[in-house]
């Protein structure tokens, strides 16, 4: 079984390579090395694969392999209308699905309206296949200023670029196997022929990266801070080529117990964020958590004002569900969800799909149930209408506290003893359901009187979080960088 003890002794060995003197980008692309947060999801990589058949070795690399040919014979390695010149300011993000293609930037929307009017650049990673240039409009508003990163950097680079990596993987594999015989498999899953596969278009985005850069110029970089690999290739690639770049981080996604990641400075600095932007003074407190940033590193961009706040009756009980992007987490959740909805047919419940979901519901069995719907309004028109939100992962669930919805944190008897709630801060608070036969218990709790205090307090404590960012807190400590 993984639990809490195996995921720190992995965390502890990821940290080991991160932290090692010569670290190498190529090591770095490796996104087995970071295990973002204390999730099932996540922590599955690392189980011990029984019976894995080599038909399942040939569907996990074939798809791969078709792709890399792909690349190999394409020309161009972006795609943009925009001329390639110095911009001062520059923003790098991805895009993870296609809807998001011709739309405002998901990530860094709220930096960006900062800077609304100045001539700045974006330039988008994505993992779309090497056509998926036909998708884009360039006629519209938000794509006249970015520049679309492809999965292709020419046959020879290409390559190159996988003898690179794959020299670097065998020899690091070597080193640290021969050093740690205790951990050796851990070792081998972290050196994996899966996770070499999934590492490519992390170090293919920082040879590209790295090239626009030298071109470019700029002065400041803003990119998403989640933890991921790719965003500390965005430093080195920017420091590389002029240490004096500022690279800034946005801390927009959940932080949890575990994310030690976003809370974490590499010994080598040059992989490190100059500045991390968050939301709240909350936020702040969870990165500083492990002692290792440091209390200039970080922009507390939005200031809290004490609000009268909203108070939701619970006469009627209406439920919201929040799930995670992945299709296994909505389908647990959904059905979890079903089963409470044929316990309880007095109590309503909305089911609203993550909003990159791929899950097909069409195959749900939703039909005889009048009082489970899955929503297609608007995530506000939802919150309104509830008062009850049941949530894993999900960051959403912060403004749904914010506007009065009571929180009930869902855990399976799969989770191991992962800790994924985004409010583990006031985890005394929260409400842990496990068994939907159980879910009355919580209803009674709720409408009683003894209550208030406890969901005033949430209330209160997550409109200290869901802050909106004001251009005084962010802009102001950042323009010496432009001069």
């Amino acid at each position: 079984m993984f639990n809490l003890k195996n995921f720190k002794k992995i965390k502890k060995i990821h940290f080991k390579i991160l932290n090692q003197k010569k670290l190498v980008p190529q090591i770095v692309a490796n996104q087995y090395l970071f295990l973002t947060r204390f999730h099932p999801q996540l922590v599955n990589q690392y189980l011990n694969e029984k019976n894995y058949h080599q038909i399942n070795k040939f569907k996990v690399f074939l798809p791969f392999f078709l792709s890399y040919i792909k690349n190999f014979f394409s020309k161009n390695n972006f795609v943009t209308k925009k001329k390639l010149k110095h911009y001062e300011v520059v923003f790098i993000s991805t895009i993870d699905q296609k809807m998001f293609l011709n739309k405002e930037n998901q990530h860094l929307k709220e930096i960006i309206e900062l800077f609304e009017g100045k001539d700045y650049l974006e330039i988008i990673k994505s993992h779309f296949s090497i056509d998926f240039e036909k998708n884009i409009n360039f006629q519209n508003k938000h794509n006249k200023k970015r520049i679309f990163l492809k999965n292709n950097i020419g046959f020879f680079k290409e390559i190159k670029m996988l003898l690179s990596l794959y020299l670097n993987f065998r020899n690091q594999k070597k080193f640290f196997t021969n050093k740690n015989y205790e951990n050796n498999n851990a070792i081998k899953k972290i050196f994996s022929k899966k996770a070499f596969f999934s590492s490519i278009n992390n170090y293919r985005f920082f040879i590209q990266l790295k090239l626009l850069l030298k071109i470019i110029k700029p002065k400041i970089i803003f990119f998403p801070y989640e933890g991921l690999p790719w965003e500390r290739l965005i430093t080195i690639a920017a420091k590389i080529n002029n240490i004096n770049i500022r690279c800034i981080g946005y801390q927009k996604s959940v932080i949890t117990k575990y994310s030690d990641l976003m809370k974490t400075n590499l010994k080598n600095n040059l992989y490190n964020p100059d500045k991390i932007i968050c939301r709240s003074k909350i936020d702040r407190k969870k990165l500083l958590a492990n002692g290792s940033l440091s209390k200039n590193q970080i922009i507390v961009g939005g200031k809290y004002k004490k609000i009268k706040l909203k108070s939701k009756k619970f006469k009627k009980i209406k439920v919201l569900v929040l799930p995670e992007a992945w299709s296994s987490e909505e389908k647990k959740l959904l059905d979890f969800t079903l089963s409470c909805a044929k316990l309880f047919p007095n109590f309503n419940f909305i089911f609203r799909p993550h909003p990159i979901s791929m899950f097909n519901f069409g195959k749900s069995k939703l039909k005889d149930l009048k009082n489970l719907q899955i929503s297609k309004t608007s995530f506000d028109r939802d919150i309104s209408n509830c008062n009850l939100v049941f949530f894993r992962g999900s960051y959403s669930v912060i403004k749904a506290c914010k506007n009065g919805l009571f929180p009930v944190y869902i855990k399976f008897p799969s989770d191991f003893d992962t800790d994924i709630n985004p409010l583990y801060e006031i985890e005394n608070k929260i409400i842990k359901l496990s068994d939907p036969k159980k879910f009355n218990k919580i209803i009674n709790y709720v409408q009683a009187s003894k209550s208030c205090k406890t969901k005033l307090f949430i209330t209160n404590h997550c409109n200290k979080i869901n802050l909106k960012l004001e251009k005084k807190y962010i802009k102001y400590p950042i323009i010496n960088y432009l001069n």
